[in-house]
């Protein structure tokens, strides 16, 4: 009618274990779920707290053990009841009474019946006997009982006691194993790493931001020509892109093609490809004499434009565009080479030396400077990149040891000959004893004798052991020395000096100079430097400990940087 309204009135309803619940209801309830303290389980899941189990661990015996629909809030929920509490019982679990295993079965669909019957009072005294069932105050419901309940409302229910004979319990522990040679995470180290690489790669912003998109021949001209220092070259080459990855079975080969035209390469190909492309080029090019081409003018042409690297499923290449990519390799080398140095002076040799602002300067130098850059005052061609040998376990190079002659020149006693690497001498006897130094070179040595008491004569032997000869014309003697004290180098040594003796207008005396021995089997070149440094000045350094040497790396070093202050 027109004065009726309609009105919503929610229901509320309080459900709790005195009532029939169905099986959706009883494994969600929590109430049910929960296991009280009186059950037996409780011990079983104590011993699994002592014995470190996780809460899978406890679960998973929650469910072989009982028929407990627990979740694994419930878990933990139970672990820290039991840990805080002492075990007491909650609301919940003290108006259920106590029984732990009830299991109850529904013989039709009754989501939508629940409620309904629950709350209402036509069937109370078949619900009040089910609640009892359930609340352990009276024995399980008879078939005539149960048959009397609506179809919609039979329950099955069962209990079972919950006190079982003392048996041992039978306890699943989910171990954690540790896999073998497995390294923990380190995750200070890795923040670290992750910081050095983010400083490495805003170093490189500014040249990554100028030459972006460049082809590579373009970004080698322009490094050229914009020189920057090692800092920021190699932090810009360590983030240069790389296209794939080397494999040795990627097949390559080198086609003669002037009608390639080169497209625009942004990336290098991986240094191993790229030395494996001129391998290939040196051994099919051994023993072919190269052809001479000529353009319109008459001058020649490149060979290099003539030639192309063809890389299965990668690409092809001029042979100009090669060599780039490995002047970008080799530069890159280098750049780590320096860095290392720039990292020994920081590290170790600041710590040992009292001259900790020559050191920074030294350092801030090597930083900032390109790498290729021609050192001045030595009357040859030295770079910076020469001296990155200068450092604890490195072989000296050959400009290094001759750039350092140069400084000993500067107490003006002495003058220094070159002998080129001397080469080991063929095993079958020649027929006639060949000479090892050059008519020219033992003619200097005579020369310097009649201006100067002091020849030094540093001598690479076999290019991977350096030994030196001092020839003293005032006392009349030739000073041999080897820090590695070996018979064959001696011998060879020995060799050497008969035959200079021999050429000299006067008598010499071929002495073998005990001096120090090296420890290691790369500072050779270093007790070679000292010892033409003790020869000709009583102020060399006489610590040839482990610390000792670094302080003479450091003193070699100094020498040379200032040999190019002086000039």
């Amino acid at each position: 009618s027109a004065d009726e309204s309609w009105v919503i009135a929610p229901k509320r309803a309080v459900y709790t274990h005195n009532h029939q619940v169905s099986t959706g209801i009883y494994q969600q309830y929590p109430g049910i779920r929960q296991v009280p303290s009186q059950s037996p389980l409780v011990s079983g899941v104590r011993l699994l707290m002592q014995a470190q189990a996780g809460p899978s661990s406890i679960y998973e015996y929650i469910r072989e053990n009982s028929d407990h629909h627990v979740t694994m809030q419930d878990v933990r929920n139970l672990v820290a009841r039991l840990r805080n509490s002492g075990a007491e019982l909650s609301d919940d679990d003290s108006r259920g009474g106590g029984t732990t295993f009830v299991k109850t079965e529904n013989r039709d669909n009754d989501g939508s019946n629940d409620g309904g019957n629950a709350c209402g009072g036509e069937n109370a005294e078949d619900t009040s006997s089910v609640a009892q069932a359930i609340s352990g105050g009276g024995g399980s419901p008879s078939s005539d009982e149960s048959e009397d309940l609506p179809l919609t409302q039979q329950t099955a229910v069962s209990t079972h006691l919950v006190r079982k004979p003392d048996v041992p319990v039978k306890i699943k522990l989910n171990s954690r194993i540790v896999p073998v040679e497995r390294p923990r995470l380190n995750r200070k180290e890795q923040r670290a790493k992750a910081e050095a690489d983010l400083k490495e790669y805003n170093q490189g912003m500014k040249l990554r931001g100028l030459l972006r998109d460049r082809d590579v021949c373009e970004v080698v001209s322009a490094l050229k020509e914009i020189q920057p220092g090692i800092l920021a070259m190699g932090a810009f080459l360590a983030t240069f892109q790389v296209l794939g990855k080397a494999t040795p079975k990627l097949s390559m080969a080198w086609r003669h093609r002037t009608d390639i035209v080169a497209d625009n390469v942004c990336y290098r190909l991986p240094e191993e490809t790229v030395n494996r492309a001129f391998e290939l080029l040196s051994e099919s090019r051994t023993g072919k004499k190269d052809e001479i081409q000529l353009d319109s003018d008459g001058e020649g042409v490149g060979d290099e434009n003539g030639y192309v690297l063809v890389v299965e499923k990668v690409g092809t290449y001029s042979r100009e565009l090669v060599e780039q990519m490995k002047w970008m390799w080799n530069m890159q080398d280098t750049c780590r080479r320096g860095v290392l140095l720039c990292t020994w002076l920081n590290n170790e040799v600041k710590t040992l030396v009292d001259e900790k602002v020559a050191v920074s300067v030294a350092f801030d130098n090597f930083l900032k400077t390109w790498p290729y850059l021609v050192i001045p005052g030595f009357g040859f061609d030295i770079t910076y990149a020469d001296l990155f040998c200068i450092r604890g376990s490195t072989w000296l190079n050959d400009a290094t040891i001759r750039a350092f002659c140069v400084f000993l020149k500067t107490y003006k006693n002495n003058a220094t000959v070159m002998i080129p690497p001397v080469k080991k001498q063929t095993v079958k006897k020649p027929t006639k004893k060949e000479s090892v130094l050059a008519e020219q070179q033992l003619l200097l040595i005579r020369n310097c004798l009649d201006s100067w008491q002091f020849v030094l004569m540093p001598i690479n032997l076999s290019g991977v052991h350096w030994v030196c000869l001092v020839v003293d014309g005032t006392a009349k003697k030739i000073q041999v020395y080897d820090s590695a004290v070996s018979a064959m180098y001696l011998k060879r040594l020995k060799n050497i000096a008969s035959e200079i003796a021999s050429t000299l207008p006067d008598m010499y005396e071929e002495i073998v100079f005990d001096g120090p021995l090296q420890k290691d089997g790369d500072s050779c070149g270093v007790f070679a430097c000292l010892q033409q440094w003790k020869s000709v000045s009583s102020k060399a350094p006489t610590d040839v400990s482990e610390s000792g040497v670094i302080k003479l790396c450091w003193k070699i070093l100094q020498a040379i940087l200032k040999v190019k202050r002086c000039s």
